[in-house]
């Protein structure tokens, strides 16, 4: 210590009692100051410490434990209230359409043209079954097809389908569907046959990347025919198969071909043979909106039928029965 105040005042005339005296002073000093600042520190940062860990940190750490608790109870809740609340929108599906059809009606020595309004609804429920009703009119200036020039009634069908089996999960799931439902007999009509048909089938539809693909039978238990100028025909068979494609959300591509075999009938007036038809409808489904869509298409005659006397059976309901046709048409989704 004597060895450093030598060597620091050295040459500066103070005597070495009183250097000591005032180096013992600086360092007094120094150390009362070291000793408040590091107090004063202390309390400042225990101030601050205490605060940030009472007010903010619990907080936080608190709220989001009860959101992370409650999350599986209010997803429940939540999705309770939406079936009261919009019990429209949590059913199923309401779909309506109508469409105008151009038929060129050729059947043996028989010809002209028809042309049908048509109506259809579907209801397509979230609980694995859905309705369908079709209804249409029409009329003809051809005296061959029709006795009166204005517009007639046709036939109104009622088609109830369930979801009977689903094999896979997804979208991409294959579905088999089973479907009953008739046909209701009209009076007074030219386009509209007078039995009531009972109709049941089966449908198979499956998914495959931007394309679906359906199968379907149906069977047609015919009833008989209340007045004497109508053809008694027997049960009527139908296979077909649809093929459809998405090129974009708003333009859809669809095939549908199919066969139609008619039994023999009972009666005075009555089919005599079994025959048969086809036809094949492509279809263009453009979306004008999310909820209206345009549809254009035709109906091809792929095989004709021989017996004119099957006009009389009044089969206008069937595609392709005695001509084909050019459709157009408006569907609107609710």
């Amino acid at each position: 210590m004597l060895q450093i105040d030598t060597i620091i005042y050295m040459g500066t005339g103070f005597s070495r009692n009183y250097n000591q005296g005032l180096m013992m002073k600086f360092l007094k000093a120094s150390l009362i100051l070291l000793l408040g600042y590091l107090l004063f520190a202390t309390q400042a940062m225990a101030l601050v410490d205490y605060s940030d860990s009472e007010d903010v940190a619990p907080a936080p750490k608190k709220k989001n434990r009860i959101k992370i608790n409650k999350r599986p109870g209010n997803s429940i809740r939540s999705s309770a209230p939406s079936r009261s609340s919009s019990s429209g929108a949590s059913i199923g599906d309401f779909s309506i359409g109508t469409s105008y059809q151009s038929n060129g009606v050729e059947v043996g020595n028989k010809s002209g043209k028809v042309d049908s309004w048509h109506f259809n609804g579907h209801f397509q429920t979230n609980y694995g079954f859905y309705l369908t009703a079709n209804h249409f009119m029409a009329s003809s200036e051809s005296s061959d097809l029709a006795v009166e020039s204005g517009m007639q009634h046709g036939n109104p069908k009622v088609m109830i389908g369930f979801n009977w089996l689903r094999i896979g999960g997804g979208a991409e799931a294959a579905t088999i569907d089973i479907l009953a439902g008739a046909s209701f007999g009209q009076s007074n009509s030219d386009f509209a046959s007078t039995r009531t048909d009972k109709i049941f089938g089966v449908e198979t539809t499956k998914k495959i990347a931007s394309m679906v693909l359906g199968l379907g039978y149906e069977y047609r238990i015919t009833g008989s025919p209340t007045t004497e100028t109508e053809l008694s025909i027997g049960n009527i068979q139908k296979l077909y198969a649809v093929l459809g494609w998405m090129a974009t959300p708003d333009i859809r591509f669809s095939f549908e071909a199919g066969t139609y075999k008619l039994g023999m009938g009972e009666g005075s007036y009555a089919l005599d043979e079994k025959t048969s038809f086809g036809y094949a409808a492509p279809n263009l489904h453009l979306a004008l909106s999310p909820s209206v869509s345009l549809d254009l298409g035709a109906i091809f005659r792929t095989k004709r039928l021989g017996n004119d006397s099957v006009v009389d059976a009044r089969l206008y309901d069937l595609k392709g029965a005695y001509g084909s046709s050019v459709v157009a048409g408006l569907s609107i989704s609710l």
